[in-house]
């Protein structure tokens, strides 16, 4: 055979290679366009926090009939108590390859598990629309960028894409006692003090505000964090100085037991039989309450009287100063899941506005991520047994936003554990911070490993 015939057939050999793998590419593609929302074999988990398990089998069930590929599908869901348990849980989890499929993460932290997550594609959920849509906060927590190189001219371009999927949120509110309070009382800061020193002139065995302590006062944590907000701190690197200092010396205030509200007077009768403010509160013993919207469960369940209750947000001392402190958890999808497409299809189905009117009829406590929803929601009851609507609870006036805890966990503990120690707090407070700088370094950046954090 001459030389030309040889390099003729070694030329038609990689000819019919090249078209044996075109085919395999075009039959694999074929394969996927044909079938694209292949059923997962397998359970697919779900895993959330706070809420209730039960409720959330009403929006499996809507998801599934308008996702008929995913009937048979087994999607299991586990709703944790607490934050803490649920962080340490997925911790674990994660590194013995056992992580949910889904899981979710709360908006007050950069937190660990980011490495962990897929992004979404942008054109199942568009960075654009998603801003038309949700409430403004959302875009700076929830948006991200990424560089791609054009295929035709190499230029490198900036894509953004949506991380993860909100659905509702909370913010700090006032509940009040009408018989004592008005709302007027509650309009500012100012006035809530000036209630509060009024009030405890004219009846010394009420008690006007439960706060001025950690370990009584459900969410002191996110109280105190609500009071540095108030200055426009929405870091934890930026509460210090003169600005910490003022902040956590109002709070404490409210606890002095020789001040005008003198809550900690009641400190070690609630300590001792495990009782915290909302039970002085429920007996008419404390004229106002800060919490978050979901305990009006808890309210309605200690027999509260129901003509008395009101509610407003959480006043600021001038309207236009400072931001209001916002609680949400978010939906993600685990970079290791082995049923990525309906993650992603779930997803989708969260951000549409069919799915979250669901998960907002079966959680009546947060408020609407998407916007077109709240006007709808203002005058809805948050319990159908007190005269409570959602406009008492919302001023679109404030501007509203996260705050960056570092470490959610470590910070929610010990800030509660510093304002039980009184006469120490601004030093521990400043200490605290340190320390969680330190351990925030080593856990998230892998800096400084062989540091001893105090």
């Amino acid at each position: 055979m001459n030389r030309n015939k040889i390099i003729f057939a070694v030329i038609w050999v990689f000819i019919l290679i090249a078209i044996v793998y075109m085919v395999i590419l075009i039959n694999g593609s074929t394969k996927n366009l044909k079938n694209p929302n292949k059923p997962t074999t397998g359970a697919f988990s779900i895993w959330i926090v706070e809420d209730e398990k039960e409720k959330f089998s009403e929006i499996i069930k809507n998801f599934k009939e308008k996702n008929k590929a995913y009937t048979s599908t087994n999607l299991v869901v586990e709703s944790f108590p607490s934050y803490e348990e649920y962080f340490y849980t997925l911790q674990s989890a994660i590194v013995a390859g056992k992580a949910p499929d889904i899981f979710v993460l709360n908006n007050n932290e950069k937190s660990i598990f980011e490495e962990q997550i897929s992004g979404l594609d942008p054109t199942l959920i568009n960075a654009q629309d998603f801003r038309k849509n949700f409430k403004q906060f959302f875009w700076d927590d929830l948006i991200r960028t990424t560089k791609i190189q054009n295929s035709q001219d190499k230029k490198e371009q900036v894509l953004e894409f949506l991380a993860w999927v909100p659905v509702g949120y909370e913010t700090l509110w006032i509940f009040y006692n009408r018989r004592y309070i008005e709302s007027k009382d509650v309009a500012s800061w100012a006035s809530v003090s000036s209630a509060a020193k009024t009030l405890k002139e004219r009846n010394l065995d009420i008690i006007p505000i439960a706060l001025g302590n950690g370990s009584t006062v459900p969410y002191s944590y996110d109280i105190l964090t609500q009071f540095f907000m108030l200055d426009g701190i929405n870091t934890l690197n930026k509460a210090d100085g003169n600005k910490m200092k003022q902040w956590l010396s109002t709070y404490l205030s409210y606890g002095d037991i020789e001040g005008d509200n003198a809550y900690n007077s009641r400190l070690m009768e609630l300590v001792n039989s495990w009782k915290n403010g909302l039970d002085l509160f429920s007996k008419d013993e404390v004229a106002m309450l800060i919490w978050y919207p979901r305990m009006i469960k808890d309210i309605d369940e200690r027999g509260f009287k129901k003509t008395f209750l009101l509610a407003s947000p959480f006043p600021h001392y001038f309207t236009s100063d400072g931001k209001s402190l916002v609680n949400y958890n978010y939906f993600v999808v685990n970079k290791n899941t082995k049923n990525y497409a309906l993650a992603t299809t779930f997803l989708s189905y969260l951000a549409s506005e069919e799915w979250q009117n669901t998960y907002l009829n079966a959680y009546p406590y947060y408020f609407p991520a998407l916007v077109k929803l709240e006007e709808k929601k203002l005058d809805e009851k948050i319990n159908p047994n007190f005269n409570i609507v959602w406009r008492d609870f919302y001023n679109p006036d404030f501007i509203f936003s996260s705050f960056d805890k570092w470490l959610k966990v470590l910070y929610d503990k010990e800030v509660s554990n510093i304002l039980d120690d009184t006469s120490n707090a601004i030093n521990s407070f400043d200490n605290f911070k340190n320390v969680l700088l330190c351990k925030y370094n080593k856990i998230v950046k892998f800096e400084k490993l062989s540091s001893v954090c105090k």
